[in-house]
């Protein structure tokens, strides 16, 4: 089952981070360096995924030695990550990876037999035919396994029917019907937010209006 997660960004992240458990796990959205309020709008400042620089296998490895002595060969870290809902090479780097694979390679390095509820967080995953069609494949696959909560800020990744759990900044409600479409726009990465004295960091790799 697939519980879609919209609603307030802090109250999402705060709920999901606090699941952590023998049979919980959340894969938290490790790229947004910051989120901004400015004139009612929400802005995500988006930067490089982490260990840019690490292939697949090298994470993966690196991720399940802290977890546990036994050595892992490459073959094990290949089936472990085809059964997370990566399908690329294990040798690619995570910098190369789309923002979907990095939170698959990222569930395999995380997650053991004792996990049965999965929180992935795609806030600020902007909204595209591309991104909807591999997040919905991504999906299929971790739901064969795992119960999971997904956090969408864009609420055209809502499919028709959706379990929906709108989060508030303090309460939570769940509802049934798909909300209305919002609307994303991706800014430069140079722009300096209007009425704010604020130059993005170097690092910063694109800044996503909500």
């Amino acid at each position: 089952m697939v519980v879609y997660c919209t609603g307030n960004v802090t109250a999402k992240r705060r709920a999901f981070r606090s699941v952590n458990s023998e049979d919980s796990i959340c894969v938290d959205n490790d790229e947004i360096i910051a989120t901004y309020f400015l004139n009612s709008k929400l802005y995500f400042l988006i930067g490089e995924i982490p260990y840019s620089n690490m292939s697949v296998e090298q994470f993966v490895a690196c991720a399940r030695a802290l977890k546990t002595q036994l050595p892992l060969n490459r073959m094990s870290i290949k089936e472990m990550v085809k059964q997370a809902g990566y399908t690329g090479s294990s040798r690619k780097k995570l910098g190369r990876l789309s923002r979907i694979e990095y939170r698959a390679v990222a569930l395999a390095a995380k997650t053991d037999f004792t996990v049965k509820n999965i929180y992935l967080n795609f806030d600020g995953l902007e909204y595209s035919r591309k991104n909807s069609k591999q997040l919905k494949k991504f999906l299929a696959v971790c739901s064969k396994a795992y119960g999971v909560h997904v956090s969408v800020s864009d609420a055209r990744f809502l499919p028709p029917n959706a379990q929906v759990l709108c989060y508030g900044s303090g309460n939570e409600t769940v509802s049934t019907s798909v909300q209305k479409s919002v609307k994303k726009r991706i800014l430069r990465k140079k722009l300096i937010l209007a009425g704010m004295d604020i130059r993005l960091p170097s690092k910063v790799v694109r800044v996503v209006e909500l």
